[in-house]
């Protein structure tokens, strides 16, 4: 996905009420002054970029769930907001995300995940949010247990300065096939999401490789 969608998915999905998931209906309301914000898009294109941004973001966003059952685990497929309603005369959009799909956003609360969606606003490069995403993960259990007594030294460190696999980056950035030579995906995908979120997030990061043999993991 592009930037621009995935910038518009965050803020659809940082007006979800996390704390009360039970009391969402799956009916989030998003001004287009918000929405034109993140486009930067002018006056005259910019209703045009916003159905092209809307319908990609529907496009791409699809979630695949794993879900374990007796004989083996159940997938699933989910486009997480299958509707989006806007007209030309007034200034909302409605998002309606699909039901299956709240219990899913809700648990960014509970794994850490919640963002600053400010600075995904800010942010240039889709491969850095999509890192900046994980990363936050890690430092806000940094940031929890830091001072809580009830994780080791080595694992508040390890929150802290996270070990993340070429595999695993692959996968979130969706680029199992592409930029197959591991120093073409560092230069291509890995480098300039560092810079990004170095730049326009309150996060600093640095990355250095670590190997087995001489195989980059």
């Amino acid at each position: 996905m592009h930037v621009l969608p995935l910038k518009i998915y965050e803020l659809a999905i940082s007006e979800v009420n996390m704390l009360a998931p039970e009391d969402t209906d799956g009916k989030i309301i998003l001004s287009k002054k918000k929405i034109f914000e993140a486009l930067g898009a002018s006056d005259n294109e910019r209703y045009h970029r916003l159905k092209e941004v809307i319908l990609d973001m529907q496009n791409k966003t699809h979630v695949l769930l794993r879900i374990k059952k007796k004989r083996g685990y159940e997938f699933r497929s989910i486009v997480p907001i299958p509707t989006v309603v806007w007209n030309d005369y007034d200034d909302n959009i409605e998002f309606y995300f699909s039901r299956e799909i709240i219990p899913y956003i809700a648990g960014m609360t509970k794994n850490f995940s919640r963002l600053n969606v400010k600075d995904i606003m800010e942010m240039k490069n889709r491969y850095g949010i999509i890192i900046y995403k994980r990363l936050v993960m890690e430092y806000n259990q940094y940031e929890h247990y830091k001072y809580r007594g009830n994780r080791t030294q080595k694992q508040i460190d390890e929150y802290k300065n996270p070990f993340i696999s070429i595999q695993e980056l692959r996968e979130i950035t969706d680029t199992t096939e592409r930029y197959k030579r591991t120093y073409d995906f560092i230069r291509k995908v890995i480098t300039p999401a560092v810079e990004d979120i170095n730049k326009n997030s309150y996060l600093s990061v640095s990355f250095e490789t670590k190997k087995e043999g001489r195989r980059v993991i």
